[in-house]
């Protein structure tokens, strides 16, 4: 594929990269073998920000140690696959390229778990939008996985489901949709993984306007995610946050107010404060109670959103620059609905130099 183009993306969040599979290594030293076992306790248990602790204080002895092995590349990928769970696509693409790096150094480079890196790293580079990087890094990940596992593997999934995202962003929708019904073919025993693939299989009939089609998936996705094991699922809170934009766009406003309070109440319990994705949340919800003439309830979480952009934005990140933009923008039509004219025009010119 040559010349990709970036095309412009759903306003609200279409899923997170999916979490990296990872290979430990029984050599490491004790202590990093204690804080990696209770970072992936703390992950099982939703708790994010622990485990990404956990994990930088095992990476900091594998670094005091110059260790450059198997163990090293799986806190990695483990940090990279977090920070995207978290919407940092700055700082997972920096996790997965190292990983990415050291693998090439090693003597004996494991190739699946370089594929696992390589994975991580395509989904990073193809939410940045660095679209042909991340079609060569994907396409040598799935080489690896299809050359060394079972067709039907799940690994294998996971790699067509993030090339099927790629083309699906760049606006290659035929290559996107085979893949994206490859790797659902796969994924009939992981409801959770499945129900992610069925949301970016949604989310790219939404970027087509197919809102009709993508809302039958999205609702087939939310199916496989009944009962207390994925009540607090961030797949779930992702796909309730699509399904409420088409049902948003559909003139269902109420509906889709239900699916963004279900949403933000998962994203406020699993993802730290300052998350892009949690300040995603409250814009969205904000957009849909403006919209139904509830201003005073939209206000405050138009000015959270806001608080969190600006607090992150400057990290060099033009999406999330790009993203406190549209929120001051959002934010500035309720200023004017409400007859702050000044205010409103004051946050526009602000909202105008955020982005240069």
């Amino acid at each position: 594929m040559n010349g990709l183009k970036k095309v412009t993306a759903l306003s609200c969040a279409l899923g997170i990269a999916g979490c990296a599979l990872v290979g430990y290594s029984l050599s490491r030293g004790s202590g990093v073998a204690e804080l990696t076992a209770q970072s992936l306790i703390e992950k099982k248990r939703g708790n994010l920000v622990t485990a990404q602790k956990k994990l930088k204080e095992a990476l900091a002895i594998q670094e005091a140690a110059s260790k450059e092995d198997a163990a090293t590349v799986a806190i990695l990928d483990e940090l990279g696959s977090i920070a995207a769970s978290q919407g940092r696509s700055a700082e997972s693409l920096r996790y997965f390229e190292r990983s990415r790096l050291m693998n090439g150094r090693l003597m004996k480079p494991h190739l699946l778990v370089a594929a696992t890196s390589l994975t991580g790293l395509g989904e990073a580079l193809t939410e940045s939008g660095q679209y042909e990087k991340a079609e060569n890094v994907l396409q040598e990940a799935l080489t690896i996985r299809e050359n060394n596992l079972e067709a039907n593997s799940v690994d294998v999934a996971e790699t067509r489901d993030a090339l099927a995202r790629l083309y699906s962003a760049a606006g290659y929708y035929v290559q996107a949709e085979a893949l994206f019904k490859q790797a659902l073919a796969s994924l009939d025993q992981y409801p959770e993984r499945k129900a992610e693939v069925l949301n970016n299989f949604g989310a790219c009939l939404f970027n087509q306007g197919g809102l009709s089609y993508a809302r039958e998936k999205f609702i087939s996705a939310l199916s496989l995610l009944k009962g207390e094991g994925f009540k607090n699922s961030l797949v779930k809170a992702n796909i309730l946050t699509n399904l409420a934009e088409v049902e948003r766009r559909m003139d269902s406003p109420k509906s889709a107010e239900g699916r963004l309070s279900e949403a933000l109440a998962i994203y406020e319990k699993r993802l730290d404060a300052d998350s892009p994705v949690l300040a995603n949340a409250y814009n969205n919800l904000a957009l849909v109670l403006r919209y139904q003439g509830r201003m005073q309830e939209a206000e405050p979480l138009y000015k959270k959103s806001i608080a969190i952009y600006d607090k992150v934005g400057g990290d060099g990140d033009g999406q999330k620059n790009s993203s406190l933009k549209n929120v001051m923008r959002n934010y500035a039509e309720l200023l004017s609905a409400t007859g702050r004219t000044d205010e409103a025009e004051n946050l526009r010119r602000k909202a105008a130099k955020s982005t240069g």
